[in-house]
Formats: structure tokens, sequence, C-alpha cells
């Protein structure tokens, strides 16, 4: 039994390192009026916060506060782009899927309605 741990646990690093990876970027929409709103709304809340006083004189903490407000009322701001990474034997299927949704998604747009 104890020469059979090391073996499989061989076997199982040597069966990940053959699947394949694949890594992918994608760039996130830019949501314009969702941005502003949130900016306008750290913006007001801070000065309220330095306004109150308290631990919040200091704009830093008042702008930190302001912005973990703004997070739970905006469900935080997504980032510009985010990267995944699949593995296995099908990993390349997710993006050749959504390589056709996004062209399936063009097409109904040059279309029009």
């Amino acid at each position: 039994m104890k020469r059979l741990l090391p073996l499989a646990l061989i076997l199982l690093l040597a069966a990940g390192c053959a699947s394949k990876s694949v890594t992918k970027t994608k760039d996130q929409r830019y949501n314009a009026q969702r941005a502003q709103a949130y900016g306008e709304f750290v913006a007001r809340r801070t000065s309220e916060l330095q306004l109150m006083g308290g631990p919040f004189k200091d704009r830093k903490d008042a702008e930190a506060k302001a912005r973990s407000d703004a997070d739970s009322q905006f469900g935080g701001m997504p980032a510009e782009y985010t990267t995944t990474t699949t593995w296995g034997k099908h990993a390349d299927a997710a993006e050749k899927q959504a390589e056709f949704n996004e062209q399936l998604e063009k097409m109904s747009r040059d279309k029009g309605p």
C-alpha cells in the first residue's frame, strides 16, 4: 500500500500536467452612466462624512468609507477586464462557445429590428 501511494500521486500530477489550459482575457463593457453615478456618490458621501467630523475628518478615511458605502449600494465597480483560465479536456470549448455567441449577437445587431 505504501508503494502505491507515491505512484498514484505521480500519475495524478502527470495527468494534470498533460491537460491543456486555456487563458482568456475578456474586456468588460464600460458602463459610463453607472461609473458616473458611482463617482458622484463617492464625492458627495466623502464631503458629507468630512462635515460630520469624528473619525472621518481626514479625507482618506472619509473616501475609504464612502467607497465602501458605494460598493454596498452599487455592487462595486467591475474591473475593466477579466482573465479566466480553464483546464481539462474541454478547456477550449467555453472559449469557442463564447466566440460563437458574440458572432450571433453581432449578426442580430446588424440585422436590426
